[in-house]
């Protein structure tokens, strides 16, 4: 569903919110808004409706609105991108792996964060690690693609050396600036780009990781838009894998 904000001068309001970058005051935040309203509480959707705002429209208030305006405002997180990673350690330990969280801030260049992933990568079968956060890439190319990606396509070469390792990274709203997530990589993924004919050095120069994952094929993480965003997720598991 559509998550909207609506800051106007009510009897009253709280506010319940996600926010991505795992912590009050970094990055952005989802909003919806439930008004106390003539002494009734009434849904997002009503209240849009109520003040002529359309379920995709962002309604905010004038800066110089009354202060007092916003003392009757509470605002309540309900969940942050720790809330997923510790559903996804739940469900690793479920099926019988062995999950350790390195981080829900994950932050830096997208390729310097890929080659810290890999450093911290498990190093005994059935082990995984989960991390969260937004990374950024300097854009100088002209190429087509995201961090998520472009942290994928980094970490290539650095996991050909090793066995049984995957590492995978995807935006949890199913955007990351393309059509896809993210993306998955493992130890023969180099190995199947040089067959092909792939150059992913050039592709990280040109900043086209969308191109060079959808030539690759089989790689590249789709699941349309989720509705929700609670930041990027990354997890490197090493294999063999046995699952419950």
């Amino acid at each position: 569903p559509a998550w909207a904000r609506i800051s106007a001068p009510l009897a009253g309001s709280i506010t319940f919110g996600n926010n991505f970058a795992g912590g009050i005051g970094a990055g952005s935040i989802d909003w919806a808004t439930f008004s106390v309203h003539h002494n009734k509480f009434v849904s997002s959707p009503q209240a849009l409706w109520m003040y002529g705002a359309k379920l995709d429209q962002t309604v905010t208030v004038d800066a110089t609105t009354e202060v007092d305006d916003f003392n009757r405002a509470n605002n309540v997180m309900l969940l942050t991108n720790k809330t997923a990673v510790d559903a996804m350690a739940q469900k690793a330990r479920e099926l019988g792996l062995q999950p350790t969280i390195l981080d829900t801030h994950e932050q830096g260049e997208a390729r310097a964060e890929a080659v810290r992933l890999v450093e911290h990568a498990p190093s005994q079968p059935g082990q995984v690690l989960l991390a969260a956060g937004e990374t950024t890439v300097t854009v100088k190319g002209k190429g087509k693609g995201g961090r998520n990606q472009e942290l994928a396509a980094a970490a290539m070469a650095l996991l050909s050396t090793q066995q049984h390792i995957a590492l995978a990274s995807m935006g949890t709203d199913g955007m990351d600036h393309t059509d896809a997530a993210g993306a998955i990589v493992d130890q023969d993924s180099l190995a199947m780009a040089k067959k092909r004919k792939l150059d992913v050095g050039k592709a990280l120069e040109d900043n086209d990781s969308y191109t060079f994952f959808k030539k690759l094929g089989k790689h590249q993480i789709i699941t349309g838009p989720t509705g929700t965003n609670v930041s990027d997720i990354m997890v490197v598991v090493r294999g063999p894998l046995k699952l419950k």
